[in-house]
């Protein structure tokens, strides 16, 4: 036996002084710490302060002998690897201390020998100390297994069986009591036919010859099992070979578990998946569901009406190239808003207005989307009419007068900060009272139409024509710097390139057109320059009725 090279912390308990210090001197060759204790009283002393690695202890001491020392020590669990020294040979206490836990006996001889066996005595010892620790360990994690097993086999809700090779159960666990009702010893010598629904009896046959074939570990066969009170249960099994010592498979050893509760669950997901496929395809909004990776796995037949793509098509296409901003770009990949209004995208390239409102939901780790889509077209139409109607006159297509204020406010701010003027031109159709009363107002209305369509062509698209009354108008020129008279020349051309083709009346149309300008600091407000605008265009308007009295018209 090889004697350790590790440093080594030794106790002797000795009450020769003399002997103590030889095997002192003798161990501290192989770089060993040796204490000495003069009796058996002392070494325990020294043993409860500190570890030692070896003991080593004379037979006869005072106080306590070597035995009794060994006695105590073993009594509490403490007896490191022990080596006795005496100097007589008694077998008979060699025997009793060997009984009591000593590794080993050695006898003082007068010539010293026993100096030079003392090392690897020691070493001895430490290998039978390892090994019975070893042992000891092991045998603790065996016991430890074999009861975590059977507490397992206890306690499982699944079942544990083993089966002979003709499938007659040798033994089931507690829990098909606690499962099926009957108790295990009425179970145990049954062929496994007994309790099979005779319609699963083929696959559970077809299991256990693919394991007998195969000679390895299946799994998943699905069978009803008859509870003692005569329904019938759902299960599911893993079987493995047994084998005997010459590798023969004798039987089965397999695990089964009651999945009634998830079948039920899967019939009720079945149903739920019929119920929610025909509300889908009789729904009027579109319906898609995708994967994770926004892969399309569902598509009603809103869907293939609405975006054009037949089933076979979108399924597996991005759910996300069918939407795309209000200004028709595709939607970026961070688009994730359970609701948003945007553009939907046509198989041919068109686009109309969606509300889409997503959902995302999960199945075990898998995460899915569910997008719900309508076509808002008529509706944004009829809200479109409704704002277009909100701020235009219906007869002539220009601004009411109701949306002068929200423009001057607008107009007024940007001229204060860029420091432009604003040219007001007040209109009114002269002689309009008359066209009424003679032709109508029918053709009146017809003739006011006619007016609004030539200021509206007649000036840029920055200004803004607002029908002020019935046969009035008024023009806001923005950012305007001297250029009015301009515009008031250009509008009297158009209306009188206008008379030219006029089939209405018998006469021409003319305008009275009254000016006024506003600018930021002119001390004046907008209201106080429209008043201005106002009192122009009348007293135009006296002098052109002054001038149509003396030619006999009424104004």
């Amino acid at each position: 036996m090889s004697v350790p090279e590790t440093t080594l912390r030794l106790l002797y308990m000795e009450d020769d002084p003399g002997l103590g210090r030889l095997v002192q001197k003798r161990l501290r060759r192989e770089n060993w710490s040796v204490d000495l204790a003069e009796d058996g009283e002392r070494g325990l002393a020294l043993l409860a302060e500190g570890a030692y690695d070896v003991l080593l202890l004379d037979h006869e001491m005072p106080v306590l002998s070597g035995l009794q020392v060994i006695e105590r020590l073993a009594s509490e669990n403490r007896l490191p690897p022990t080596i006795m020294l005496t100097g007589t040979g008694d077998e008979q206490k060699a025997v009793e201390a060997m009984k009591l836990g000593v590794s080993d006996y050695l006898v003082k001889d007068a010539g010293g020998a026993y100096l030079d066996r003392l090392p690897s005595a020691i070493g001895h010892a430490l290998e039978r100390s390892r090994l019975r620790v070893e042992k000891e360990s092991a045998e603790a994690a065996l016991r430890e297994s074999e009861e975590r097993f059977r507490l397992m086999v206890e306690n499982t809700h699944d079942i544990i069986y083993t089966l002979t090779a003709e499938g007659v159960f040798v033994f089931v666990s507690p829990a098909w009591t606690t499962l099926l009702g009957h108790p295990v010893t009425q179970v145990a010598g049954q062929p496994f036919q007994e309790f099979v629904h005779p319609d699963d009896l083929p696959g559970c046959m077809a299991f256990l010859r693919a394991v007998v074939e195969l000679g390895t570990r299946q799994e998943g066969v699905e069978y009803r099992v008859q509870h003692i009170d005569g329904t019938w249960y759902w299960h599911t099994s893993s079987a493995v070979p047994l084998r005997d010592e010459a590798g023969t498979i004798v039987g089965f050893y397999g695990i089964a578990r009651d999945i009634t509760e998830r079948k039920r669950v899967e019939d009720e997901l079945r149903a739920s998946e019929a119920r929610f496929r025909a509300v889908a395809e009789t729904a009027a909004d579109a319906i898609i569901c995708s994967d994770r990776t926004e892969r399309v796995f569902l598509w009603n037949r809103a869907a293939e009406g609405m975006f054009g793509y037949t089933e076979s098509e979108a399924l597996g296409m991005s759910a996300r190239v069918l939407f795309s901003d209000p200004t028709g770009a595709p939607l970026p990949k961070g688009t994730d808003t359970p609701h948003f209004e945007g553009l939907g995208c046509r198989k041919d390239g068109g686009l109309f207005p969606v509300e889409v409102s997503v959902t995302d939901w999960a199945t075990g780790q898998e995460t899915h989307r569910t997008t719900i889509v309508r076509d808002v077209s008529e509706r944004k139409e009829y809200e479109d009419k409704l704002a277009y109607m909100a701020h235009h006159d219906s007869l002539t297509g220009a601004f009411n007068r109701h949306h002068l204020s929200a423009v001057l406010e607008t107009e007024t701010a940007r001229a204060e900060r860029y420091k432009h003027p604003i040219g007001f031109l007040m209109i009114d159709v002269n002689r309009f009272k008359m066209i009424n009363d003679t032709y109508g107002h029918r053709t009146g209305d017809r003739v006011v139409q006619a007016v609004a369509d030539v200021l509206l062509k007649a000036v840029r698209r920055a200004d803004l024509v607002f029908r002020y009354g019935g046969d009035e108008f008024l023009v806001v020129l923005p950012e305007t710097d001297g250029s009015t008279r301009f515009v008031k020349d250009h509008i009297l051309a158009a209306v009188e390139q206008w008379n030219k083709t006029n089939h209405l009346l018998d006469f021409d149309v003319t305008l009275s057109i009254g000016v006024a300008h506003w600018a930021p600091g002119c001390g004046q407000t907008t209201d106080e320059a429209l008043n201005e605008a106002d009192a122009a265009m009348y007293r135009e308007k006296r002098a052109s009725a002054a001038q149509d009295a003396g030619g006999g018209a009424v104004a």
